[in-house]
């Protein structure tokens, strides 16, 4: 009977273990906030040196004029207005 016992109780113990194991991989962290504070600060450390500036990129195309640009060439081939 307590041989029994003790295969129970080591059974139940194991998938107690390997549910706890595999509940831990289905929880993302999606927000800081879900992080408790003291945590967050043992786990920042201190900011590296920074990078070397990258090389510059191409030239981008000509840009269109803006609209208020082109405004008063519009008027003017469309004449006075009503009023």
């Amino acid at each position: 009977m307590h041989k029994r016992l003790a295969v129970v109780v080591a059974v139940l113990a194991a998938l107690s273990l390997a549910s706890g194991a595999a509940a831990a991989t289905h929880y993302f962290v999606t927000n800081i906030n879900q992080i408790k504070p003291s945590v967050r600060a043992a786990l920042k450390g201190n900011r590296g040196a920074r990078g070397l500036t990258g090389t510059a990129g191409a030239a981008g195309a000509q840009g269109r004029p803006r609209a208020f640009q082109e405004w008063p060439a519009r008027q003017a081939a469309l004449g006075p207005s009503p009023s």
